[in-house]
């Protein structure tokens, strides 16, 4: 899957008219392409020179591009702000690399990569399972309570991503409001593999987290996968992974403002038609910033909202607030980062 957006940036108040953005990535014959620079290096002297025949790439067709800009119009009015996204073709560079030596003629040939130059990005769950009742926290606990710590063995040439923490939910534990996950939860990470690094080796994690209900009581566990023993496929042949990283917050399509005013911190923005019937609920990233047990005001205007939050007795100044904001509307809840 890619994540080649089209979303309502701006409705023009009183024309009607919608205005669409359309975010591409590797479209075939672009300035952003490789094949233009393999021309040139073909015309030279017949000898396309790469990096990483083994990198797996996804590609546009300048018609396909073109298509899912017109189903996007055609759709208007159903997408509402919603993301259109299309399933790209994929292949690995020498895949091309071949064709390209068939048909044209000449040769390709491999050269040194860069350091830190990466090849693959590969997706790992963490699962955590809870009895009934129980729980643990996200980044930012609320009032009490610890986010999962993660300590990462890699081989060399490999890398691992932060935590792509899933929205949480509100666990209130009068009089304290916490943030964080009940029954279970999938943890993702995304792991890359630098250009020329070994397919050999083990990946171990130490892990410790808090497993908490009327009490909580300290975790930690270990766990190792050797590369060799992995079978690794596409994401699209993992619909569970895939589902997983499709319910990650997505980035806010429009800026949002924050202001404060004596005790509150202000939230403002535009807003999509899909979510003008919603509660709204925001989970900041920095555990002192609100009172997590204060009840959360909006204002939904036509095309916009304003939310109000009480902030932390702390009195926290903060020039950079950052956090995830929630749309829930009857069980149906879209979370966004910004």
């Amino acid at each position: 899957q890619a994540e080649d957006g089209i979303r309502d940036v701006e409705r023009s108040r009183g024309l009607g008219d919608v205005y669409k953005r359309q975010r591409y990535g590797n479209v075939t014959w672009s300035t952003g392409s490789v094949l233009p620079i393999w021309k040139q290096m073909y015309k030279k002297n017949k000898t396309i020179l790469t990096t990483g025949p083994y990198m797996r790439r996804f590609f546009f067709s300048v018609n396909e591009a073109v298509s899912l800009i017109d189903q996007a119009l055609k759709l208007k009015n159903k997408l509402n702000g919603k993301i259109l996204s299309a399933e790209m073709k994929s292949a690995k560079m020498i895949d091309f690399l071949k064709v390209w030596t068939k048909k044209f003629g000449g040769k390709y040939k491999i050269i040194q990569s860069r350091k830190g130059d990466r090849q693959d990005e590969y997706l790992i769950g963490v699962k955590f399972e809870f009895d009934r009742g129980w729980h643990t926290y996200w980044i930012n606990p609320g009032d009490s309570g610890e986010k999962a710590k993660f300590e990462w063995e890699l081989p060399e040439g490999y890398k691992i991503s932060n935590p792509k923490w899933p929205t949480p939910t509100k666990i209130p534990y009068p009089p304290l409001m916490t943030y964080g996950y009940e029954n279970e939860v999938v943890i993702l990470f995304s792991l890359f593999k630098e250009l020329n690094s070994s397919e050999k080796g083990e990946i171990n994690l130490n892990s410790e987290w808090l497993a908490c209900a009327d009490i909580c009581l300290p975790q930690s566990g270990s766990s190792k996968v050797n590369l060799n023993d992995v079978l690794i496929s596409p994401i699209e042949d993992q619909p569970n992974i895939q589902e997983l990283k499709d319910n990650l917050p997505k980035k806010y399509p429009y800026p949002i403002s924050v202001s404060t005013k004596n005790n509150e911190l202000i939230l403002s923005s535009e807003l999509n038609d899909a979510f003008k019937d919603s509660e709204i609920y925001f989970f900041p990233y920095d555990q002192n910033l609100i009172s997590h047990t204060a009840i959360q005001n909006s204002e939904i205007k036509e095309n916009s909202f304003l939310h109000r939050v009480l902030k932390s007795e702390q009195n926290i100044e903060k020039s950079n607030i950052k956090g995830v904001i929630t749309f829930r509307k009857n069980d149906d809840i879209s979370s966004f980062y910004f």
